[in-house]
Formats: structure tokens, C-alpha cells, sequence
């Protein structure tokens, strides 16, 4: 992916990846790294009437790219 950057970078960069793939399959945006006491979730998002908890883990080397 980006090699020079920081893991934080390197990780907006994959959930904002993986948000735009789920938007454009239809899912609804509801939050983005929602923070509380107990942790973070990635993306919270909406597929009709579900209610879906994302946790995006990005893969650096030895991954394979979704097609």
C-alpha cells in the first residue's frame, strides 16, 4: 500500500478503502471510529434495516486484495 507511511495513516487509509467499498455496495455511513470507555469501533454502518459494527484490519504484506 503506502510503505513510508505511519500505522495510524496506514490505517484511516484502510477503513476509509474499505467504507467507500461498502457505500458503494448500498450500506449506509452511520459512524466513523466511534470511541467509547469500553473501545473503539471502525465503522458503523447501516444495510437496510441491520445494523453493522465494522473493524477493518489491514493486511501489509502477505495479504490478498479483495476483487
Amino acid at each position: 500500500m503506502h510503505d513510508n507511511l505511519p500505522a495510524y495513516a496506514k490505517g484511516v487509509l484502510g477503513e476509509a478503502a474499505v467504507c467507500d467499498r461498502l457505500t458503494d455496495g448500498g450500506m449506509e455511513l452511520l459512524e466513523r471510529r466511534f470511541r467509547s470507555p469500553f473501545g473503539e469501533i471502525d465503522l458503523i454502518m447501516l444495510d437496510g434495516d441491520v445494523l453493522a459494527f465494522v473493524e477493518v484490519k489491514l493486511r501489509t504484506r502477505g495479504g490478498t486484495e479483495a476483487g
